[in-house]
């Protein structure tokens, strides 16, 4: 995972830096909704990257808490990166649709992307919000227990080390 994360995080930097480019007035829709997609996508890879990769190559990221703390965060942020990047690939593909079967239609209307890129980025963060609100972790030094109560899974870690100790006890 570590090398798909490597090549998407160059991947869409170079592409975030080529859409950003002067761009021609017939093509501007399809510049702004790729660069907003690479920016979801880029998003995502970073949450994936400190959400799933870096737990497994540091005991020390994973045992001594930061990855309690970036995990209640991280997994809602790549929700919402998921269904942007959803919406604009839709969206661009009924653009690029309407574009090759429709070409008058489309250089006939002079619409503006930017209703569509807020309406997306708008959507994708009120539809996960609840994301937010679903899980919460604590860190504790030497207790293993997992709670439900109100809807709220609460995991409280502990570290192997801690772990390690109780078993010798």
């Amino acid at each position: 995972m570590l090398f798909v994360c490597i090549a998407g995080l160059i991947g869409n930097i170079a592409a975030i830096f080529s859409f950003s480019k002067q761009r021609k007035r017939s093509q501007k829709n399809f510049y702004t909704f790729m660069l907003y997609l690479a920016v979801y996508d880029l998003l995502y890879i970073l949450v994936s990257i400190f959400v799933f990769v870096l737990p497994q190559f540091s005991s020390y990221y994973k045992d001594n808490g930061p990855w309690m703390y970036v995990l209640p965060w991280g997994i809602p942020i790549g929700q919402v990166s998921m269904t942007g990047g959803i919406y604009f690939t839709m969206v661009i593909c009924l653009e690029r649709y309407l574009t090759v079967c429709h070409p008058f239609y489309m250089y006939s209307r002079d619409w503006k992307s930017n209703p569509i890129v807020f309406g997306i980025i708008a959507f994708s963060v009120l539809y996960n919000i609840p994301k937010f609100l679903e899980t919460s972790t604590k860190f504790d030094l030497c207790h293993i227990n997992k709670t439900l109560s109100e809807n709220v899974l609460t995991t409280i870690y502990s570290s192997e080390i801690c772990e390690h100790e109780i078993r010798q006890r």
